[in-house]
């Protein structure tokens, strides 16, 4: 996938829509096997277990004024087997996966129903958005249940 593509997903994604949130200056997007997302998981998370995308704040404390930068990493082996799983294109599937870590960085969690719902529905505009400057890219309605 192009490297433009992502940032223009990533930007749209950070742009904070209707709550505001971006505050990223920098965010960093790391594509990684299975066995080093599972490293990482269990480092920073203690699951011994693959996953499909990381969000990480990268200074979690900050002095007045300092930029705020993210790193998301996600594994291709995740991407390439949701792809086949969901019948979409291993690049809709990045897409989605780099808005979702996105959404996790502005501070969106998917435990309960209710923040699952939102969620996807931002995971919706934000594609949606994404859609009208990347056609070939990411489609409407392409994203899969969490």
């Amino acid at each position: 996938m192009a490297r433009a593509a992502l940032k223009k997903v990533a930007t749209i994604a950070l742009a904070g829509h209707e709550d505001g949130t971006g505050g990223y200056d920098q965010v960093g997007i790391a594509l990684v096997t299975d066995l080093e997302m599972r490293r990482l998981n269990r480092t920073y998370r203690r699951i011994d277990r693959t996953t499909d995308v990381l969000s990480f704040d990268l200074r979690a404390v900050r002095s007045p004024g300092e930029p705020r930068s993210g790193e998301i990493v996600i594994s291709t082996d995740r991407v390439l087997a949701q792809a086949r799983r969901y019948r979409t294109t291993p690049a809709r599937e990045l897409a989605r996966l780099l808005v979702h870590g996105i959404l996790h960085l502005r501070g969106h969690d998917h435990q309960l129903p209710a923040e699952r719902a939102r969620m996807r529905a931002l995971e919706q505009v934000v594609l949606g958005d994404a859609a009208r400057v990347t056609p070939a890219l990411v489609v409407p309605g392409s994203i899969r249940p969490a």
